[in-house]
């Protein structure tokens, strides 16, 4: 016995595959990602932009007491409450940041600290994107655990420092 569908039900299937192509469009499409990749992969199969390494092993030591690492200039800092970073940092993590020499080492997957001029304080989010405009260069960023990006254009200026150690 062959089974038929009804037009109805065929409608409502494609609709909910459009709808969540859609949907992983909005959400993952600013990371780079296709809407295959973020419906028919679990979250473990899937590339995420992480930061470029700041830190490289030569100057790493790791001794049965300490661990030490060699940093020019490097700053502790602490993170505020707001969730928009998590699960990677908060309010109980310790960074350590370093001020880049110049726009150019920064790259997206980075954690930066810039100043907003949206919300008048220090913003610590990811990159997710980088480039140049009638104004120089700028950086798009967004918190792990938010769904869009952050508003407006960062440019160099804003730039604190690159978070390059977390402790917990």
């Amino acid at each position: 016995m062959q089974r038929k569908f009804s037009l109805p039900i065929v409608a409502i299937i494609i609709f909910f595959n459009f709808f969540f192509i859609v949907q992983a469009y909005l959400i993952y499409g600013q990371l780079g990602q296709s809407p295959s990749e973020v419906l028919f992969f679990p979250a473990g199969g899937v590339e995420r932009y992480s930061p470029s390494d700041w830190i490289v092993r030569e100057d790493i030591d790791v001794a049965a007491n300490r661990v030490t690492v060699e940093i020019d200039e490097p700053v502790l800092t602490h993170f505020a409450n707001t969730n928009s970073m998590d699960p990677v940092l908060d309010e109980l993590s310790n960074g350590v940041e370093v001020k880049p020499e110049k726009a150019e080492d920064i790259h997206v997957g980075d954690v930066i600290a810039y100043f907003s001029y949206y919300s008048r304080q220090f913003i610590v989010h990811r990159v997710v994107k980088l480039g140049y405009d009638d104004e120089g260069w700028y950086a798009i960023a967004r918190g792990d655990n938010q769904l869009y990006n952050d508003p407006g254009k960062i440019r160099w200026e804003q730039v604190e420092g690159v978070t390059v150690g977390l402790l917990y």
